[in-house]
């Protein structure tokens, strides 16, 4: 992976001041699109100025366009320390096209990003971020690894492994329940 090209949040408490600090120490030939909508003043032409050509704002996407663009990059990365952060659906779906995942420790994230699929950083440092960029894009081996790893990742997270799981939890409790009778 001689250049990183990554995809990123457009929401403000997402990381996009992280991602713009970073930019002192990520490699130069690391380029970020952000996707998403703009809040708290942040305006799409501010940010491709601030973002010095290597980090871009291309607006947002519907669910289909999400799904055409993973393939195109090397990483997701979400920088967030959103207050209400839960389980992004858009690190499900990077998982779905194997593009492993960027993101902060924090809040329910942990629970969906581990090293099998991706790097956690902690929330607000630029230099973490940069570092964890950096390892990602240098070592080839670490991106082949994470990448089957985040397809791994996928499966657990399928709608045909959570019916399974959810069918075996009802027969266990029905089974149960026949016995205490």
């Amino acid at each position: 992976m001689p250049a990183a090209d990554l995809l990123g949040p457009g929401v403000p408490d997402q990381g996009i001041e992280v991602i713009l600090e970073s930019l002192k120490w990520l490699h130069p030939d690391v380029s970020i699109d952000l996707y998403g909508p703009l809040e708290n003043g942040y305006a799409a032409d501010d940010l491709n100025r601030r973002g010095l050509g290597r980090v871009r704002y291309l607006g947002v996407l519907d669910e289909v366009r999400v799904q055409e663009r993973l393939f195109h990059y090397d990483a997701l990365v979400l920088p967030t320390f959103h207050p209400g952060e839960g389980y992004p659906g858009v690190i499900l779906e990077a998982y779905a096209h194997s593009v492993p995942v960027i993101a902060t420790r924090w809040l329910s994230l942990p629970e969906i990003v581990d090293d099998s699929c991706g790097i956690l950083i902690e929330a607000g440092d630029p230099v973490a971020f940069a570092d964890a960029v950096n390892r990602l894009r240098a070592g080839l081996e670490l991106w082949k690894a994470l990448r089957r790893g985040s397809l791994e990742r996928a499966r657990e997270f399928s709608d045909r492994e959570r019916t399974e799981q959810f069918v075996a939890l009802c027969e266990t409790l029905a089974s149960t329940a026949t016995a205490g009778q």
